[in-house]
């Protein structure tokens, strides 16, 4: 009877695509996702905002939110106002 030896390990996880899919071309500017971004954040706070006055919200709930709206008003103070016309932003 013939040794039997263990199947050689795959070389890369069976999950994973042969070939990857090719990230789109970084250009520096990321205007349209960081507009996403301001526009989730305001959405956050117009949402929530109602959530802090509420006499039907309970208190766990209205901390929630307050806490929801303090964290998306901090994310929009850190980021520099910028405006798409500006132009590419300089390197660091």
């Amino acid at each position: 009877m013939p040794a039997l030896r263990p199947a050689p390990a795959p070389s890369r996880p069976p999950f994973l695509p042969a070939h990857p899919t090719p990230a789109p071309p970084d250009t520096g500017d990321h205007a349209a996702e960081r507009a996403v971004f301001v526009r989730y954040l305001k959405a956050v706070i117009n949402v929530y905002a109602p959530w802090t006055t509420s006499p039907v919200v309970n208190d766990r709930e209205r901390r929630f939110a307050h806490a929801r709206i303090t964290k998306a008003q901090d994310l929009l103070n850190r980021l520099p106002d910028r405006h798409p016309s500006d132009g590419p932003r300089p390197p660091r």
